[in-house]
């Protein structure tokens, strides 16, 4: 009896052991696909650990990320792309809840916020961009080298820095006075750090172009926005900025 009690426990911490590795397995995969902007079928794979497990906090926080950037690919401002933006959101806010110090979850947050921002009234813009500059403050805080951070501080940066005079009025009283920074050479730093981490995505090229677009820098505009239509068009982020930069390039000209 105990000989089959033994036996049949070695069975099951074979089993255990085999669904254990499945998830690794299946975590590993899904990072795999995310690294190579497969947002879409990564999310799939996280969806499966996800169903099984739900207090993993990398696989909340990466889940928020593959909603957020598959949204983007969306049509604009259709259905579909505010239900998975307004997931995004809500996975955001359960990964930090689950860890405060998981630079992921604030990452995950300020993406989210980020995208929401593209379809919002000027007000929820100025109101969302305080919480977005302290979400990536949390994420250079725990991990400095973030380039999708220095990303988005870059948008961020420009954005403040083509203000009207309107949502500047707006800006002093939902702030209380004009945050620090928010100008065009603050947006070429960021921009410029993220490329220095990341050199291999386009769109951080494309967003540095746009800012001397901006600027009125056309020269410099069109060398960088040259410089991205040189990279290769691996996934659907590629495809779409290089449809972006020949917009771009189309009003350079």
């Amino acid at each position: 009896m105990i000989r089959i009690m033994s036996t049949l426990c070695l069975v099951l911490a074979s089993i255990t052991n085999l669904f254990a590795q499945s998830d690794a397995e299946l975590l590993s995969k899904a990072k795999k696909l995310q690294d190579e902007r497969s947002h879409e079928e990564a999310l799939k794979v996280y969806k499966q650990i996800y169903s099984k497990d739900s207090s993993n906090v990398e696989v909340v926080s990466n889940m928020s990320l593959c909603f957020s950037r598959s949204g983007a690919l969306m049509t604009a401002n259709s259905a579909d792309q505010k239900k998975y933006y307004a997931e995004a959101k809500r996975l955001a806010k359960k990964s930090i809840a689950m860890n405060t110090q998981n630079a992921n979850s604030h990452l995950a947050m300020a993406v989210a916020l980020a995208r929401e921002n593209e379809n919002a009234s000027s007000k929820t813009k100025i109101s969302n961009a305080k919480e977005i500059r302290s979400e990536c403050d949390l994420v250079f805080k725990y991990d400095p080298d973030n380039a999708t951070a220095f990303h988005i501080m870059g948008r961020w940066h420009r954005t403040f820095a083509g203000l009207n005079g309107f949502e500047k009025t707006m800006i002093n009283t939902l702030y209380g006075g004009v945050p620090k920074g928010g100008t065009y050479a603050d947006a070429l730093e960021m921009f410029s750090k993220a490329i220095k981490i990341e050199p291999s995505l386009s769109m951080h090229v494309y967003e540095l172009a746009v800012t001397y677009y901006e600027m009125g820098q056309k020269e410099n505009a069109k060398k960088f926005a040259n410089k991205v239509m040189d990279y290769p068009v691996k996934s659907k982020d590629d495809e779409k900025t290089r449809k972006e930069c020949e917009k771009l390039l189309a009003k350079l000209k």
